[in-house]
């Protein structure tokens, strides 16, 4: 056996060789990067350390080491055998973890079996437990052992934020928006009192599209906290994807009656005024604060000012209010105003006081967005030549992100219709890095919008000789196959790849669906779009199904979608040119 005080020195020593491992970069795929992050998110327990003896010294340092070379394999094959000849809790979940990141199931089910033997009230082995049930598709038990994981978690007086980053992260990775909202609710139901979990529900509900129950979820974390910003912010975002919001203004009324010193509760009703149409008793409720003066009042007149925007509501004394808050305010009042009546003057169509507005702010943090959006009002003035001029100037001022501004100027092309003159400046950047990829796919997507399938094809296949598994890349060319030709044969192995790449994404699901409905496959075309759908409710997956309701003679449903969506996405060209008889 080592000495203590020898142990002691070695684990410093391989703490620092475990802390460069982590911090270096490694070559890893996406799915590694994520389930990387997500065992990095599970908390920290202290635990005594045992003595070292040579031959787990001798593994342990072999494993890290192994690590640094990019050999996971015999790392994990290291760490499988120090599950053996160890109880130290802490060296067993990194074998979990590593047997996970690796793919090596057998060695984190082997380390979780001897934590659970040896103390089971450790959270994180719940919180790997679940991740393991979560790929096998089994819901219910990865419920029940995330709720362990809480759990144990609070007992070892845990941190709140830090549990629910954990869980959050956790179940991020799941198979469906379907599936995440069967787990959360299973713990909704363990702790329903819970703020944290409160919160997490109305993310998810909201994430799926039911805006009603995210509503009332998280009307309830007000009334616990009626404060809480998160809350807030989950009960104003599906509220303005509602038709009636008539139950919430009430609650949040009555609240306000009990605590009208909570600026949170007075923005969550001004804007449920809003909402509602109540723009008088808004307006009323706008200049009362206001007049207050102070930075509260500030704040919530800055953010309803904002919904009003967004509502398109460009009302009179919106503008006058903004206005003597720039002249009596603070600077960064000022600033802040001052893009807001930017905004305000971009939505009448005042291009150049816009622009003018935009040039007032002048602080280092928020210069670069104040200039771009300056650029994107004088494009929207027909002034195209002027807005990439201004953006070549910022590029000048900022070369650290030359390419970012770059890609900014060729989207301002692109949304303008202007794509010759997007692929040309592409053209130019592509000769001096022919092997930038992203201005590779960049130019593949504008060929697909003027019907270049030649040269988008060119670029795609470029790409994928280089990156075979850039499932985006394949997922594009087999679309690009299948919308813009009759090369469904050649289209299918690409997509069906990317799909293998990553079978969550809904972009790939929806290629497959629009690949079946052109081959004329329309009931798996429909159980594809469906799960598309459901996944993310995007304009290009809707208007798929739309068609695909249409070919099915089901029109009443294939109204009420496009109304749903050309209400989600009220700018969508493609969405408002449909007409369904």
């Amino acid at each position: 056996m080592i000495s203590r005080k020898t142990a002691q020195i070695i684990l410093i020593t391989t703490s620092v060789i475990l802390a460069s491992c982590v911090t270096q970069p490694e070559k890893t795929t996406k799915k590694d990067a994520a389930v990387k992050n997500e065992a990095q998110a599970t908390v920290e327990v202290k635990i005594e350390k045992e003595e070292l003896s040579p031959d787990l010294l001798f593994q342990y340092l072999s494993a890290e080491l192994s690590l640094q070379r990019g050999e996971k394999d015999y790392a994990v094959d290291a760490y499988d055998w120090i599950i053996e000849i160890t109880d130290d809790v802490r060296l067993i979940e990194r074998a979990i973890y590593l047997g996970i990141s690796a793919g090596r199931l057998d060695t984190a089910e082997k380390g979780i079996d001897k934590i659970l033997r040896i103390a089971p009230e450790t959270p994180n082995v719940y919180y790997y437990l679940a991740r393991l049930d979560l790929i096998d598709k089994k819901i219910k038990k990865a419920a029940g052992n995330i709720k362990k994981f809480i759990r144990y978690s609070k007992e070892k007086h845990i941190e709140d934020s830090r549990i629910y980053r954990s869980v959050s992260a956790l179940i991020s990775r799941k198979g469906s928006i379907e599936e995440e909202r069967m787990v959360v609710s299973n713990i909704y139901a363990a702790y329903p009192q819970d703020l944290e979990v409160i919160n997490l529900y109305a993310r998810v509900l909201f994430g799926s599209g039911n805006y009603k129950e995210a509503k009332e979820i998280a009307l309830k974390a007000i009334v616990l906290d009626r404060d809480n910003e998160e809350s807030h912010s989950y009960l104003i975002s599906s509220a303005k994807r509602s038709d009636k919001n008539v139950k919430e203004l009430d609650e949040i009324e009555k609240l306000l009656g009990k605590y009208p010193g909570s600026k949170s509760l007075h923005k969550s009703y001004l804007v449920l005024l809003i909402f509602n149409g109540k723009y008088r008793q808004a307006e009323k409720e706008f200049k009362s604060i206001v007049d207050k003066n102070t930075d509260d009042g500030f704040e919530i007149a800055e953010a309803v000012a904002l919904y009003y925007i967004e509502k398109g509501l460009i009302l009179d004394f919106i503008d006058k209010t903004l206005k003597r808050i720039v002249a009596d305010g603070s600077d960064w009042q000022k600033e802040k105003i001052n893009y807001k009546l930017a905004m305000i003057a971009e939505k009448r169509g005042s291009y150049k006081d816009a622009v003018n507005y935009y040039e007032k702010i002048k602080s280092r943090d928020n210069y670069w967005e104040a200039q771009y959006r300056a650029a994107v009002a004088e494009a929207d003035d027909n002034k195209i030549d002027a807005a990439i001029h201004r953006l070549e100037k910022l590029k000048e001022r900022f070369p650290a992100i030359s390419e970012r501004i770059d890609l900014l100027k060729i989207d301002l092309l692109k949304n303008h219709q202007k794509y010759h003159r997007a692929i040309a400046l592409l053209n130019q950047l592509i000769e001096n890095d022919k092997d930038n990829f992203t201005l590779r796919y960049t130019r593949a997507m504008l060929a697909d919008n003027i019907n270049d399938v030649e040269l988008a094809e060119s670029d795609l296949r470029y790409i994928i000789k280089r990156k075979p598994d850039s499932a985006d890349a394949l997922n594009a060319l087999g679309y690009i196959l299948t919308d813009k030709t009759n090369r469904y044969s050649e289209a299918e192995p690409l997509i069906m790849k990317a799909y293998k790449l990553m079978p969550e994404s809904a972009a790939i699901i929806d290629s497959i669906g629009w690949l079946k409905y052109k081959q004329g496959k329309i009931k798996e075309a429909e159980l594809y779009l469906k799960k598309a759908l459901r996944s993310r409710f995007d304009p290009e997956i809707a208007i798929h199904m739309i068609k695909l309701l249409q070919k099915q003679n089901k029109i009443a449903e294939a109204k009420e979608l496009l109304n749903k969506a050309k209400k989600e996405f009220p700018e969508n060209k493609k969405l408002t040119g449909i007409k369904i008889p």
